[in-house]
């Protein structure tokens, strides 16, 4: 029922639950029935956000949990959405988080720019979160075979990365650096693979 869907949705705005919540029974919008359940418990101050972020009003709700002094919930609605730009920035700008999750925030913003194939972009945040791997596979993309040489002698020989930097060599046709690379970890056979 579009009209109950209507008055839900009214009722919400104006924080009245009971009628949001019977017009949410109505309409059958169980989406809506647990989230207006769910702000029943919610401190006040919290509301007006998480009203305006169910209502897809982003802006607002960042502004409403600014306001009271919610950046928790702030950067939640960023991871929630995805917007790791917003994380780094909401983090950056002294929210108190972990490590980690600055470093998941580059790591998700390098993956960004890997996608949309602006691997010079890329390969800055992969360093900024020490992404080895991702670094590495920047290199081989971008062809920086000094960049991905200088990390091989950084490597200890047992480096499991060490495979991914001699396939990048082989890939990239730097046969000789590619042979030094397995040769280091051990790996013979794909060393005398490679010069045959």
């Amino acid at each position: 029922d579009v009209c109950s869907s209507d008055l839900g949705e009214a009722a919400l705005r104006d924080l009245n639950y009971k009628t949001a919540e019977y017009a949410f029974i109505r309409s059958q919008d169980y989406g809506g029935i647990q989230f207006v359940k769910r702000l029943q418990f919610t401190a006040n101050q919290d509301v007006k956000g998480l009203v305006a972020a169910y209502f897809k009003n982003f802006e607002e709700a960042e502004r409403l949990f600014s306001e009271s002094d919610r950046v928790d919930l702030t950067l939640n609605l960023r991871k929630t959405l995805g917007d790791w730009f917003g994380v780094m920035r909401i983090v950056k700008s002294g929210y108190c988080s972990t490590e980690g999750l600055l470093a998941l925030a580059y790591n998700k913003v390098g993956d960004y720019f890997a996608h949309i194939n602006d691997w010079p972009a890329g390969k800055e945040y992969y360093k900024l979160a020490k992404n080895k791997k991702k670094i590495i596979e920047a290199y081989c993309r971008l062809e920086d075979f000094t960049s991905l040489k200088a990390m091989a002698d950084t490597l200890e020989s047992c480096d499991p990365l060490l495979k991914d930097i001699a396939n990048g060599f082989a890939t990239g046709g730097i046969y000789s650096a590619a042979i030094k690379t397995y040769l280091k970890m051990g790996d013979i056979k794909s060393a005398l693979e490679i010069s045959i």
